[in-house]
């Protein structure tokens, strides 16, 4: 009993707030700015922007070098005969 009246006057008093009211406009623009994946793709964006040069994008030579090394043997036991 106690409780519910203290409830009542709290609620009298005006000492309990609500929330605020939002607009469309604030509402769209408060979920496009906390999206998960939009903020992914700014912080991608961010990234390719950084990683944007003549290196990156394959512009500079690159430099290989490899080494073969090829042996061959051949037999040499042939023999020839001579008939007469």
């Amino acid at each position: 009993m106690r409780n519910i009246i203290f409830f009542f006057l709290l609620i009298r008093s005006g000492i309990i707030f609500s929330q605020e009211v939002l607009s469309l406009n604030d509402a769209v623009s408060f979920g496009l700015k906390n999206r998960f994946d939009i903020l992914l793709t700014r912080n991608q964006q961010k990234i390719l922007d950084v990683n944007n040069n003549y290196g990156n994008a394959g512009f500079y030579p690159v430099i290989s070098a490899q080494e073969v090394k090829t042996t061959l043997s051949i037999a040499h036991d042939k023999s020839f005969s001579v008939e007469t």
